[in-house]
């Protein structure tokens, strides 16, 4: 006969040891990995010296302290102090850590390699980098090869080519500014302050570059995928350098890592699997951005007034980059500067009353990059464009491609082209809905424009 009560005691055991047992592998596949950070920052060059990338690595170093970082800080590294401080890091790595890598200071491309650049290094040429800067790959294949799970490395390193001073030609080939795309390794994400062809602002009358200000920032807000962190970083640079700096990263990880997880996560990573995963890039539109999108009324046109001065002080030296950041990227920002530029002419000095002293305006070239910029969806080239067509400037007359212009640039939360189109509308055909349209805009048009304007005059009499 079964002693029912002496069977649900073995049975209950057997079930709290099968429990524990599931309880102590999913402990052992779920972990919190030990983080651990090289930051580097290079700023005492003796050809070419550098104000903040000792500011910026000492930014990032705090951050990532907050963030439960092991922090290794080195700062104006020769190459071989370079190679040591690498081979350092990496080989003490533990089993499945988070590395990270973080670089600030002078860096080049040559001949699709990435160099960062030693402050020893003395400016024989261009043929001798190779032998004296360090290679960005020679960090890669470390990491690599080291133990860590994910690999992490942030580039602030195109502030510009040091070579430049050297050449007749300061423009001989602007596909080399910047860093060059490298393919990540397996486990590994790399970012970069900008692109391939445009260079960083070191910062000029700050104690940080933009992009490791920016990075910090976000660094530190929760609930955010590294990918994202990135992402974020990119948004706010361009729109704050209206497309000048554009950052990018590489990525080739495999699982989801927060620097500071949500609250319903309790790891910030899963453990090691086989699972793959292709590269992935980052790189928003660059014809149409998502941060024009969502600009909001008085936004539009303070960012109108920003290109019409910009390209009121536009001198001709500087048409080569933009002619190439316009053609290479599809750089709308680029492509309406130079619209204006032509449109107005090119400044040749500025006189005692403090105006700008204007000359070689060219009406064809005006309307060319603005029908370039406008056939890429960007409002305010539309709205420069029409007016063109309306009144026969550069084109022949032709008030109904001009209304159309207008009517796309209206469709945006845009005051003026709003109004703009409106104004033309009823002069085309005087109607009576033409007029109460008008009217209506007007009203709620008008007001937004007066305030910019008197905006504009405050800060101008302020400075």
């Amino acid at each position: 006969m079964i002693d029912l009560n002496r069977y649900k005691l073995v049975f209950t055991f057997l079930c709290s040891i099968t429990l524990l047992s599931f309880s102590v592998f999913a402990e052992e596949t779920l972990y919190t990995p030990s983080r651990h950070a090289l930051v580097i920052g290079n700023d005492a060059y003796k050809f070419a010296p550098l104000r903040n990338p000792k500011h910026d690595a000492e930014l990032i170093k705090r951050t990532l302290l907050k963030l439960d970082f092991n922090v290794v800080s080195k700062n104006n590294l020769t190459r071989n102090q370079f190679y040591s401080a690498v081979r350092d890091f990496t080989e003490q790595l533990p089993l499945g850590s988070i590395a990270f890598v973080y670089y600030a200071g002078h860096g080049i491309q040559l001949k699709e390699q990435n160099y960062l650049i030693p402050v020893n290094m003395q400016l024989i040429g261009e043929r001798s980098v190779a032998l004296r800067a360090f290679p960005l790959i020679s960090l890669l294949e470390r990491m690599n090869t080291a133990k860590s799970a994910i690999n992490i490395v942030i580039l602030d390193a195109c502030r510009n080519n040091p070579f430049k001073s050297q050449s007749g030609n300061k423009y001989r080939n602007f596909s080399q500014m910047g860093l060059v795309k490298t393919v990540s390794p397996k486990g590994t994400l790399i970012a970069y302050s900008t692109s391939p062809g445009q260079l960083a602002a070191d910062g000029r009358g700050r104690s940080n570059s933009l992009y490791t200000e920016m990075l910090a920032q976000q660094m530190l807000l929760p609930d955010l995928i590294i990918e994202d962190v990135l992402k974020n970083v990119a948004d706010v640079i361009r729109k704050k350098t209206l497309d000048d700096q554009q950052p990018w990263y590489e990525s080739s990880l495999v699982d989801s890592f927060f620097l500071t997880a949500p609250a319903h996560i309790k790891t910030l990573t899963k453990g090691s699997n086989n699972r793959k995963k292709p590269t992935t890039t980052y790189r928003a539109s660059r014809q149409i951005p998502s941060w024009y999108l969502s600009l909001k009324g008085e936004q539009w046109n303070e960012l109108e007034w920003q290109l019409n001065n910009r390209a009121k002080h536009l001198t001709q030296d500087e048409i080569p980059l933009l002619k190439y950041r316009a053609d290479s990227d599809r750089n709308v920002i680029a492509m309406t500067t130079l619209g204006l530029a032509y449109r107005d002419g090119f400044k040749q000095g500025i006189n005692k009353n403090g105006e700008v002293h204007s000359a070689r305006a060219n009406n064809g070239k005006s309307f060319s990059w603005l029908l370039k910029a406008a056939e890429s969806g960007f409002p305010i080239a539309q709205r420069e464009l029409g007016e063109l067509y309306i009144h026969g400037t550069g084109v022949d007359f032709d008030s109904d491609t001009g209304l159309h212009w207008l009517e796309r640039a209206a469709q945006f939360d845009y005051p003026k082209a709003r109004l703009n189109f409106a104004q033309r509308q009823h002069e085309t055909n005087p109607t009576k809905e033409s007029m109460n349209s008008l009217w209506q805009t007007m009203k709620s048009n008008t007001a937004l424009i007066q305030q910019q304007k008197l905006k504009t005059l405050k800060a101008l009499f302020s400075h």
